[in-house]
Order: structure tokens, then sequence, then C-alpha cells
């Protein structure tokens, strides 16, 4: 690349050289790439690799990406997501839940995110993800829609694991051109799942986490899965009682 072109290479170019061998299964020469790098200080190679271990199923190297990740970058919720599900994949629910309590401890929030598509300068498109996070759904999307003639995509969550509304997300149906409705597959039957099954015990509405905290399911596994959740909760909190 710099013999070549004149180009001197990055971390983000480190960390696609990464990414690429990750991808390929082979995560030693992977992090064979990130020691030799010159930029291995860059929080982007680290969370390459770690990304490729979690695929790959490498928990020690999925250890050792994180901490770096962790420590060049903590304020990063992505990364800590990553992390999560990387350890729910290899079943350690006591590091799940740690790192979860470090969230909370750490004040780490995991932003929404947006995107936007320009045309010769011009805000053309403007997309919204996990939109159930944005207090200003409502009056940004009719402004923007409205007065400024722009396309607004949304995308999110129209209710939380009790199915209750989550956000303002329904509030903007009623000024929407269309909507559509999407749906996982039910992880226990393989039907069309609607709802969200959350597997840990914590009640507030936002939780971070994937599939170390949620699964899909459909109307009958959500149904019959909330009443096993409660009843084991309820015997829980009776052992409890006891022990006090």
């Amino acid at each position: 690349m710099s013999r070549d072109y004149g180009i001197q290479p990055r971390g983000q170019h480190y960390a696609t050289m990464v990414d690429l061998l990750g991808r390929s299964g082979k995560l030693r020469e992977a992090y064979e790439v990130v020691l030799n790098s010159p930029c291995k200080d860059h929080a982007a190679i680290w969370g390459a690799l770690l990304g490729a271990c979690r695929i790959h199923g490498d928990i020690d190297l999925v250890k050792l990406a994180a901490d770096k990740c962790l420590e060049l970058s903590p304020e990063n919720a992505g990364k800590y997501v990553v992390l999560s599900n990387a350890y729910a994949t290899f079943g350690s629910w006591d590091n799940v839940a740690a790192l979860r309590t470090m969230m909370r401890n750490s004040g780490v929030i995991k932003e929404p995110a947006y995107s936007r598509i320009e045309i010769q300068g011009e805000l053309d498109v403007i997309g919204i993800d996990e939109a159930q996070f944005f207090e200003d759904l409502y009056d940004f999307c009719c402004e923007a829609a409205d007065h400024h003639g722009k396309t607004v995509i949304v995308a999110g969550l129209d209710g939380d694991y009790l199915r209750r509304s989550f956000g303002s997300v329904l509030d903007i149906i009623p000024i929407a051109d269309s909507v559509m409705k999407l749906t996982a597959r039910c992880e226990l039957c393989g039907k069309r799942a609607f709802f969200t099954l959350r597997k840990t015990d914590e009640i507030q509405t936002e939780l971070i986490g994937g599939a170390d905290v949620y699964m899909p399911v459909c109307r009958q596994h959500y149904v019959n899965g909330q009443v096993v959740i409660e009843a084991a909760r309820s015997v829980i909190e009776s052992q409890k009682l006891q022990c006090a």
C-alpha cells in the first residue's frame, strides 16, 4: 500500500486485515497481525479480533481481546454487548452478569443509531435505528417529513419484554406513510415470533443484551415462558425470606 499507492496504513486498515483473517477462521494469524501492527493500541483492531473470536469460539482470545478493548475504549457500549454475547455463547453466565453490572456502575449506555444519505450535498433520506430510545422521535419525524420533505425510515421495537408500549414508536404510526411489522422465528418451535422473552430476573425496561438476555418467541411460548419465569422468581424470593 505504501509502495504502490503512497498511502500509509492506519488503524482501520489493520483492523480490516484482522477482520478478514478472523472471519475465515485464521484467529492465530489475525492475532499475529494485531501484535505486529504499529497501531496495536487502536481499539478497532482489538474489536475486530473480539468479533472473530466470538464467531469461531476461542474463549481465551475473547477474554484477551475484550480486556484490551475495554482498556482502550471503556465508554464503547458496543464492545460490552459483543463481549456479553460471546460469554453467553460459551455459557459463562457469571461473566455476563458481571459485565452488565460493570456497565451500570460505569454509566455506559448504548446509544441509538442513525444514518443518512446525501445526494449532491443535500440530505435526502434519514434512517433511525433503535427508535424506541429517541425521546423526541415524534417531533423529529414531523419536522423532517412535513416541513423539510425528507424521507424518514424508522426501525425499532414497538413493545418491551412485558408487551407494553416501548418509547414513542407507536406514536408515529398515525403520521407514517406505511408500516411494516417484522418478526423473527420462535427459538422453541420455529413459528413466527411476535414477542420477546427476557431470560433474566432484571425488571428495568432498558436492559442491554443479546441472546444472553432475550429470545424471540411465539405467543404460546411467551405466555408459558412468563409463567415459568414468575414461578421461578417466587421460589427464589421465598428462599430468600427463609434464609433471612
